[in-house]
């Protein structure tokens, strides 16, 4: 990501996720700087970044939830966060709705406000 580690301060370890799809566990970390960093994704990882403030996340018209399908016609309710005109879902979203929480900006559920 371009992120230098010796400019980054760690306040916090989020809970481990594990995802089924790729059978890996994410651990996610929150961190803080000083300085508006410089991003340099790894174009075959990353697809876009969005960067946006808590506030965004908690605006009522930026939470909401569809219809996924999956394999056959079994379809789960998902719920995302709508973010620059992107639906942020899955692992992503679920990390960002546990910040928000432990924040204390949030309930333990922002779809359930």
């Amino acid at each position: 990501m371009g992120l230098k580690p010796n400019q980054v301060r760690v306040i916090g370890i989020m809970s481990t996720l594990y995802i089924p799809v790729s059978d890996f566990a994410l651990h996610p970390v929150v961190g803080v700087t000083n300085v508006r960093p410089v991003w340099r994704p790894q174009l075959g990882e990353v697809k876009r970044i969005l960067e946006s403030i808590s506030g965004d996340l908690l605006h009522p018209n930026r939470n909401s939830q569809t219809w996924f399908a999956l394999r056959g016609n079994e379809q789960v309710l998902v719920p995302y966060f709508e973010l620059h005109h992107e639906r942020v879902w899955g692992a992503t979203a679920m990390i960002l709705a546990e910040l928000l929480a432990v924040l204390g900006t949030a309930p333990i559920d922002p779809w359930d406000m």
